[in-house]
């Protein structure tokens, strides 16, 4: 269940630095709260985490950097690993990571009992440091363990299967307003936090359950997506696709509700690319591969056949603020123009841009000329074939708006 949550890949480069640094600094906050070997557990599930509670913060959390274990040479920039934003994603990753690990163990795993003393042997201390922060962390500790009680009772529903999972986020969403430093704007907002923590839980799970359709089936594993058909012979069924579509539709409108509505006090537009953008694109990948599997063609996903997903269209992406109500910012859809061009043409990959730094290129798989814009000083990306020349103009980020590291 973890590498569902992470950016669109035409995230604007800002934005994508501001979700680094909070990559970064919830790996250093696992590293030092938890060890050097605690680093690798770091998920874009613990990011946006962080993300989310940073940008619920009156104020910014005090900028750090930290030496990058991977390339001991690079600094990267970070979050003060003590800032509640680092405590609570890093302490939340150990739970899960642990959760995850007993799950894979009680599936009779043999390789991940190996694993789980890594996590089992902090999750004490993480529980402490959420605590000392004000977050219970009961729903964390026992949601495996729950998820197994349900999942083994004789022919569960989807919604009861979810269940665990959903509640499980939802109270630990619910917990941000009472977090030292959350802006005043949150007091009162519970429900809205328990709803946004409830269709993460939602989502993420029936992701999990469309994508590993095909893996389960054979496997003969369990999955709410699959019933007892003629015979005792295990199917995938249509019908329970239908309500995962229901409860997928539900939880989707629940984040972008909580996306527009919550008092964000930076991010929105990231959080929008993650939450509503992303999420909508990978929610439609899922459910065309669980509906290839229902027809036989194993798991390849192919074109739709009967079950559509009325998904919430984005809101924030690109958009500007404008003048509001009661002191609060009404968002535009609005897309502005792209920059005007300035300076001669950029130069083919491989040249220096003028600063003795030789450009990168990679073929990593993302077209450049899916990009409209690249950051908001005259810099836009011009394709030649799978790479991408930009940054010309004077622009000081070190990648463009689609993901190959130019």
């Amino acid at each position: 269940m973890f590498g569902t949550l992470k950016p669109d890949r035409q995230t604007r480069c800002s934005e994508r630095k501001e979700y680094r640094r909070s990559y970064c600094g919830t790996c250093a906050a696992l590293g030092d709260g938890y060890g050097l070997l605690a680093r690798p557990l770091l998920s874009y599930e613990a990011t946006l985490l962080a993300l989310m509670i940073e940008s619920l913060m009156e104020s910014p959390s005090e900028p750090a950097s930290c030496r990058c274990p991977v390339n001991p040479l690079a600094f990267r920039a970070t979050l003060d690993v003590e800032s509640p934003p680092m405590v609570v994603a890093s302490a939340v990753q150990i739970l899960l990571a642990d959760q995850w690990l007993e799950d894979q163990v009680l599936d009779g795993s043999r390789s991940f009992r190996v694993l789980q003393p890594l996590t089992a042997s902090r999750a004490g201390s993480a529980e402490a440091r959420l605590r000392d922060v004000g977050v219970e962390p009961a729903s964390l500790v026992r949601v495996a363990r729950r998820q197994k009680e349900v999942e083994s009772s004789v022919d569960v529903s989807v919604a009861a299967a979810l269940e665990p999972t959903a509640a499980a986020l939802g109270e630990l969403a619910e917990q941000f307003e009472t977090l030292p430093g959350v802006t005043p704007e949150l007091r009162g907002r519970s429900d809205s936090l328990r709803e946004l923590g409830r269709g993460i839980g939602t989502c993420v799970y029936l992701i999990d359950a469309l994508e590993d359709l095909a893996r389960d089936l054979a496997k003969g594993r369990f999955n709410p997506l699959v019933a007892a058909g003629p015979g005792d012979q295990r199917e995938v069924s249509e019908r329970r696709l239908r309500e995962a579509a229901r409860f997928l539709e539900e939880g989707a409108r629940a984040l972008s509700k909580a996306v527009t509505s919550l008092p964000w006090q930076r991010n929105q537009a990231l959080l929008e690319s993650i939450l509503v953008t992303s999420l909508g694109r990978r929610l439609d990948e899922a459910m065309a591969r669980a509906e290839a599997c229902l027809r036989g063609d194993g798991g390849n996903a192919g074109t739709r056949a009967t079950i559509e997903l009325c998904l919430p269209e984005p809101q924030l992406a690109l958009a500007s603020a404008a003048p509001g109500v009661g002191g609060v910012p009404l968002l535009t859809t609005s897309t502005p123009p792209p920059p005007p061009r300035t300076g001669g043409p950029p130069p083919p990959p491989g040249e220096t841009d003028g600063s003795g730094k030789k450009k990168r290129k990679k073929d990593d798989g993302f077209h450049c000329a899916d990009c409209c814009f690249c950051c908001d000083d005259a810099c836009f990306c011009a394709p030649k074939g799978r790479f991408c020349r930009c940054c010309d103009d004077g622009c000081d980020c070190d990648c463009c708006c689609c993901e190959c590291p130019c």
